[in-house]
């Protein structure tokens, strides 16, 4: 069996930063919770594009970040699968009179899936003459 590294063990938050801002882009000092936020030095000031690093990114010695976690390396958060939201109200018919057709719709957030979990099947859109 091939072991599997989480990306950020091979790419490191400083390449990270280079990889979003150029090659000049460095860390910037000093960020609280470096696994929700990745922050990176452009031009003498601080910039993010609000995304955590990517998984696997180290965080501290023995620790990585998972979904925006710090957590022991090796140890991988609980999986959460996906669940239906409610359904949207119809819509406005797409005709005003005869055939017309109506849709509604539901997402995968109640709860979302998340750590590997399994996005809900079945009806995302339904519809009704």
């Amino acid at each position: 069996m091939t072991a599997v590294l989480a990306p950020g063990a091979k790419y490191t938050r400083q390449h990270q930063c280079q990889m979003q801002y150029g090659p000049n882009a460095t860390l910037c000092p000093e960020t609280d919770n470096v696994c929700q936020v990745l922050w990176c030095s452009v031009d003498g000031s601080c910039r993010s594009k609000l995304d955590a690093p990517i998984d696997g990114t180290r965080c501290g010695p023995g620790k990585w970040c998972i979904s925006g976690e710090c957590v022991v390396v090796g140890k991988l958060p609980e999986t959460v699968n996906g669940g239906w939201g409610q359904w949207s109200t119809w819509s406005h018919c797409s005709r005003t009179c005869g055939a017309g057709v109506q849709s509604a719709d539901r997402e995968c957030d109640k709860p979302k899936p998340a750590f590997g979990g399994k996005y809900w099947t079945g009806e995302r859109k339904r519809y009704r003459m």
